[in-house]
């Protein structure tokens, strides 16, 4: 598998990618997988919506499957929002020949199929079932956590408001009974009243509004709410119908997650309205929060992009259930029934969401760890919308958790510029080049989540000037950028350009979201400088660790003469444990390597145990240069080993002379990488299957920070308003304790990353040509302390 962890700082996160064998002259496997929808009837706004998210998951699903040489073929049936059609759907299916189905979607169509995936061995998958009565240990496996939960939240949020009574009105089916009777026997500080139940097939809800206002008329709104369990296509018809002239607009109403955060709500006048006057409050599967959750919000904002409206937060679960299927079959796509289900819920065991939670099913294959969101319908000066109330979390390592917002997306309307500083031209115009694209993805899907999702009416636009890779052009542009009122940037990457602008951007209060810069004397607390990867001194103590573990005892360093390499340099030669015989600098802009190459050698022909010897280079692209000039004798007779400005390079792979001398000297090189853990999260590659084609080959940290930066620039804005003040901006990113991007961050005092994952990769020759191939791991955090692993060893 590939991997990758990220720990937040109020609840713990893993993140992961997989490793996969490519084989590319077998022929391709097709792999059915069905999923049961309801494209009409009451329920069809979450079966539209899922079918969108389907059909953009099985997209990016099948990139990953390629070197595997499998595709997906996906199989949809119609429930028509009915238990007994959901069924014969699933019959339909299982003619067909799949075994494994994402959905159904509800609970009272799961009740009516799970008896017959039984009894015919078939995988159920649901996104969005929640009843209660339906946790047995079955073929039923549910990506949500049962309502016994919610049922914790809204009764914690009901007696939180100083409500001492409830009147539950529900639908009258598995999912809506359930929840009824989960709230009287587990509100015991609120009085539940005898509800009001209307049927599956009702239509006209005219004399359901008349049962309800007869209730209501003997309780008092001051002490009273109503709790409404049902379909979202329901809510509008009983609010519509009430309106905001009945009595019960004059109480506070709650509601379930099929309501919460619904689009349908809002798209009904009179709905909205009286949504608004009655304040409808509840929690939902989490789809939106107050800081920046790169995962959910990327999945959303593609899903946005094709409705043009908000996604319904059960699909969410939609992208999670195809995923984990799409890995169980990865791992053998002949499994009979049996070993396809043991690799489904093993794959769920050790994964993350696109909630970004680390999952975990229980006995009964129902979700374990809890994330709602709590919305109210609430009229600002942009109009009506849901606005983020809150979280209520449950997490498998941290326990229950209710946070409240401590923001809410900005009502402004205007224009937000972010800068960006890139080195476009120069020796390391290759990686700025990928940066850029990657910050051009990431504000679309910015732009598509906040505006067609969000409702927010900010136009997210980007500023983009080019460093020549030289740190005083970066310092005159970024004083351009300041010039034109920019105060948040992102860039420059590099360690000696930020060194350059520094007390520029300090002198004049500027954001700087730095996604590769490492240098250990730029962690300081006294500036406004975020850097999306961990300091030098963690990637000195990872090359150390792989050194001394593939026994090299004596260490000749080839360093670049800048804020990195000199930094670099000392970092590592504290930590080592061994001997740094001798240090060789070259300038930045150097073009003929021959003199410090020739001092190297002639040192190495010193050393009588070349065996237990290595070059460690230090440097960006340039490298890719210095390899090309280095001779043969004692230089490519020991182990090369490289930093994160030379691993994975493409600029390496295309030049044939410095890859014969990587892989003469096995140059191995290390990196910043989410592919360090073995936990299953197919964030990053639904992010590569978009990325890859614009790059023309596969992204490397440095696109995913620069794609992650731009969404945590976007959230400062979304956050703050489109024309902020650094002060506002700076206030709201150094409240941040953690960020969940496509990999994660925790901060520490200097607003630097803290979590050490490091990938070691290798260039190797293939059949299609070279490539950088992961060849170790290293990881040093909380809960895996200084942990090597040496592929193959």
């Amino acid at each position: 598998m590939k991997s990758v962890c990220a720990l937040m700082g109020l609840w713990l996160v893993f993140l992961m990618v997989g490793c996969q064998s490519s084989s590319s002259s077998e022929p391709v496997t097709m792999v059915k997988v069905g999923a049961v929808l309801p494209l009409d009837g009451p329920w069809s706004s979450w079966g539209e919506n899922a079918k969108v998210a389907l059909d953009l998951a099985v997209e990016s699903a099948n990139d990953y499957l390629q070197d595997d040489n499998l595709q997906l073929e996906l199989v949809v049936e119609n429930s028509h929002s009915d238990a007994g059609s959901a069924l014969v759907a699933l019959q339909s299916l299982h003619a067909k020949g799949v075994r494994a189905v994402v959905g159904p979607m509800n609970s009272d169509e799961a009740a009516a199929m799970v008896g017959y995936a039984n009894a015919n061995g078939m995988l159920l998958v649901s996104p969005s079932s929640t009843a209660a009565s339906l946790a047995l240990p079955d073929n039923l496996f549910r990506l949500v956590p049962n309502d016994i939960n919610q049922v914790e939240a809204l009764s914690a949020l009901v007696e939180s408001q100083n409500f001492t009574r409830l009147l539950p009105v529900y639908v009258d089916d598995p999912y809506g009974r359930d929840f009824e009777q989960l709230m009287h026997a587990n509100s015991s500080g609120i009085e539940v009243l005898d509800a009001i139940k209307y049927e599956v097939q009702t239509t006209d809800f005219a004399p359901v509004v008349g049962s309800i206002t007869s209730a209501a008329a003997e309780l008092d709104p001051e002490t009273t709410a109503i709790l409404f369990i049902g379909r979202d296509s329901d809510a509008v018809k009983i609010f519509s119908s009430a309106g905001i002239s009945s009595p019960l607009a004059d109480f506070k109403w709650f509601a379930t997650d099929s309501i919460i955060r619904e689009a349908t709500i809002l798209n009904s006048a009179e709905a909205k309205a009286f949504a608004a006057k009655v304040n409808l409050e509840g929690y939902t599967f989490s789809s939106e929060a107050t800081t920046p959750v790169v995962s959910t919000m990327m999945v959303t904002g593609m899903m946005a992009a094709k409705l043009g409206t908000t996604p319904s937060p059960a699909t969410l679960g939609v992208w999670d259930a195809l995923w984990y299927i799409t890995e169980a079959y990865r791992l053998n796509p002949k499994a009979g029934m049996a070993e396809l289900i043991e690799n489904f819920k093993s794959v769920v065991n050790k994964s993350g969401n696109f909630s970004s939670q680390m999952t975990q099913l229980d006995d009964n294959g129902d979700m374990v760890p809890v994330r709602y969101a709590r919305f109210a319908v609430e009229e600002g000066s942009s109009g009506i919308r849901w606005n983020l109330k809150g979280m209520f979390i449950k997490s498998i390592n941290v326990g229950t958790l209710i946070i409240p917002a401590t923001a809410i997306p900005t009502h402004a309307t205007g224009d937000a510029v972010i800068g960006v500083l890139l080195p476009l031209t120069g020796a390391s115009a290759e990686a700025g080049w990928g940066a850029e694209q990657a910050i051009n993805l990431a504000l679309k899907h910015a732009n598509d989540y906040y505006q067609k999702s969000l409702g927010v009416n900010i136009d997210f636009k980007v500023e983009v000037r080019d460093t020549a890779g030289n740190p005083a052009t970066a310092l005159e542009q970024l004083q351009a950028l300041h010039a034109l009122g920019i105060e948040l940037v992102i860039g420059p990457i590099y360690s000696g350009e930020l060194a350059a602008v520094r007390a520029y951007a300090q002198a004049n209060n500027i954001v700087i979201i730095s996604t590769t810069s490492t240098a250990p004397s730029l962690a300081r607390s006294d500036d406004r400088i975020m850097r999306l990867t961990p300091d030098d001194t963690r990637q000195a103590k990872a090359l150390s660790r792989l050194i001394t573990a593939q026994n090299k005892q004596n260490v000749v360093l080839i360093y670049r003469n800048d804020t990195y390499g000199q930094d670099f340099l000392t970092a590592f030669t504290e930590i080592f444990e061994g001997s740094v015989v001798d240090s060789y600098s070259y300038e930045p802009d150097a073009a003929n390597f021959s003199p410090v190459l020739d001092q190297a050698s002639a040192k190495l022909g010193e050393i009588a145990a070349p065996a237990t010897t290595a070059v460690l280079v230090v440097g960006l692209d340039e490298v890719t240069l210095l390899l090309e000039q280095v001779q043969t004798g004692p230089l490519t007779e020991v182990r090369w080993y490289g930093t994160d400005g030379i691993s994975q390079t493409r600029t390496l792979l295309e030049s044939p002379v410095a890859v014969a001398i990587a892989e003469k000297t096995q140059l191995t090189c290390s990196i910043f990488d989410v592919a360090a853990l073995t936990y299953f999260f197919p964030t990053q590659h639904v992010l590569e299957s978009k990325l890859a084609p614009l790059l023309g080959g596969a992204s490397t940290w440095n696109e995913i920070s620069a794609y992650d930066a731009l969404w945590i620039s976007a959230s400062a804005f979304a956050m703050t308003g489109p024309t902020a003040a650094s002060d506002e901006l700076w206030a709201y990113l150094n409240n941040l304790s953690f960020i969940s991007g496509i990999n994660g961050y925790i901060f520490n005092e200097y607003h630097d990353q803290t979590i050490s994952l490091f990938t070691f990769y290798t260039p190797r020759e293939t059949g299609s040509g070279p490539v950088w191939a992961a060849t170790a791991y290293y990881r040093d955090y909380f809960v895996a302390s200084d942990n090597l692993e040496i592929i193959g060893e």
